[in-house]
């Protein structure tokens, strides 16, 4: 990350694999939204300030990246079924 220029104020939107508090805190010293999916059980809620911001703005921005994921999902279906042809 530090190698790539990016906007500020924009989301950073990422599964769960960067939900390390060192990761996120990167992504907000480069200036974006840190909106990743937290790991979260009954038992254990989320202390850390940095991973509750990354919790809600994932609430903001999560349905953009399943919309994204489906769309992905969709044409590697249709690539599936022409690949047969």
């Amino acid at each position: 990350m530090d190698r790539i220029e990016l906007e500020r104020d924009k989301a950073f939107v990422a599964d769960r694999g960067y939900d390390a508090v060192d990761i996120i805190q990167k992504i907000l010293n480069k200036g974006l939204k840190s909106a990743i999916k937290v790991k979260e059980t009954v038992r254990m809620r989320i202390r850390n300030p940095s991973r509750q911001l990354a919790k809600r703005y994932w609430k903001e921005y999560g349905k953009e990246r399943y919309s994204i994921e489906q769309l992905f999902g969709s044409v590697e279906a249709v690539l599936k079924i022409c690949k047969f042809f």
